[in-house]
């Protein structure tokens, strides 16, 4: 654990902290005695929020990280802006622009309790946090998914079997941009815990 600074033309560009090896809290990217970015990091992922400013200092960007995926994000600086609402798990309300904690609430408690531990990850004491990707289609079927962390390979298998069948338990109601539907793509992270 510590603080973590990196300095280029010797002037510091970036600072930060490890815990245990990885990136965690807010971590900067400077020019001099200007911010550039801050990015928040937990366990090593970008997980939290985030800003980024232009060469002047002036805010440009900013948004929410989850599980390394932007989950969130508006420009400042851009005067047109799009309506979107993010899909979520019918009866869970529309939300626009941002993540339902409703149909979150709703995705997490269908995989936990569905899920069945697998027991070579179980003989080998395998735990911790697996994250999985995966879209919900403009027809709010799921599809593409992808584990982006599994673990071991049985739990990986389990976590692809759990979402492959979620939209036949959970009906969602698709993302829109403008009005339109469109695919969007979820991240969620999984805790394997043998409590």
């Amino acid at each position: 654990m510590g603080i973590w600074k990196q300095y280029s033309d010797g002037k510091l560009s970036e600072i930060g902290r490890y815990e245990q090896g990885k990136k965690t809290g807010v971590w900067k990217k400077l020019n001099g005695d200007i911010t550039l970015e801050e990015m928040t990091y937990e366990d090593g992922l970008r997980n939290g929020s985030f800003m980024q400013y232009d060469s002047l200092g002036q805010l440009v960007n900013k948004g929410i990280f989850k599980a390394d995926t932007i989950m969130e994000q508006t420009n400042p600086s851009n005067t047109k802006s799009a309506m979107e609402t993010m899909p979520s798990v019918i009866p869970c309300p529309d939300n626009q622009g941002k993540l339902d904690p409703c149909s979150e609430k709703l995705i997490l408690s269908y995989i936990y309790q569905n899920v069945r531990y697998p027991m070579e990850a179980k003989k080998y004491d395998v735990q911790g946090r697996a994250i999985v990707s995966f879209t919900i289609k403009k027809d709010g079927h799921i599809g593409n998914i992808k584990v982006l962390r599994g673990l071991c390979d049985p739990i990986k298998e389990e976590l692809i079997r759990l979402v492959s069948t979620m939209d036949e338990r959970l009906d969602f109601r698709p993302g829109t941009r403008d009005g339109v539907k469109v695919d969007v793509n979820y991240i969620v992270p999984v805790k394997f815990s043998l409590e």
